[in-house]
């Protein structure tokens, strides 16, 4: 230790691993799953998150979502029934597909920014945060440039309230900017971080060999 080389070495070597073990410990991890009922398509959307929070403000959001409308077909048809008359239909149907979001959000005062791929399309939004963080009113817009049977983006307002711990509740409109696939939307989940986890884990009855 009398060495000054070896001294600003090993001083050097142990602040990178104070900077380290420091971050690591600022690091926060969230799962998270929730269920929205759309009353006017008589169906539930179903999400899985995934957040990754390096900083109280800032994190990364990915989601698996299984959108009980997420493929639209249109069928053109068109009949001849007798000479020189047709019959032309005109059918949309939609099926169940699952989609991925994945989103950087920054946080400013009460208000987050969200930005990147919200649900296999470009989108943004932002949350507004009230009562400690326990309730939030979000926006959240995204297919800017319309698709089958909505000439409009998707827009989706959201407001949620945190009852207990892991337990939360929502409700708002779906798909807000088109008349034809509106739905106004309540649902519930359950998220859990870290201390969450590790609480579950060492309860589990899982008998090692």
């Amino acid at each position: 230790m009398n060495e000054d080389g070896l001294y600003n070495k090993l001083d050097s070597a142990l602040a990178g691993v104070e900077k380290y073990i420091s971050a690591t410990d600022r690091f926060r991890l969230n799962l998270g799953f929730r269920g929205e009922y759309l009353f006017d398509e008589n169906d539930t959307k179903g999400y899985f998150s995934l957040k990754l929070q390096p900083k109280e403000d800032k994190y990364y959001l990915f989601e698996i979502v299984d959108d009980p409308n997420g493929r639209v077909k249109v069928t053109d048809t068109e009949v001849t029934t007798t000479p020189g008359s047709t019959v032309k239909t005109h059918e949309v149907r939609k099926e169940d597909e699952l989609k991925f979001s994945a989103q950087f959000a920054r946080r400013f005062g009460n208000v987050t920014f969200r930005g990147g791929l919200i649900e296999d399309s470009f989108g943004v939004g932002a949350d507004y945060h009230v009562i400690n963080d326990k309730a939030k009113a979000s926006l959240d817009a995204w297919k800017f440039d319309g698709e089958v049977d909505a000439e409009n983006p998707h827009i989706k307002v959201t407001a949620s309230y945190t009852v207990f711990k892991t337990l939360f509740i929502n409700a708002g409109v779906d798909d807000a900017a088109n008349k034809k696939t509106s739905s106004t939307f309540a649902g519930a989940g359950l998220t859990f971080d870290d201390e969450d986890l590790k609480y579950i884990m060492t309860r589990l009855p899982i008998s090692l060999p």
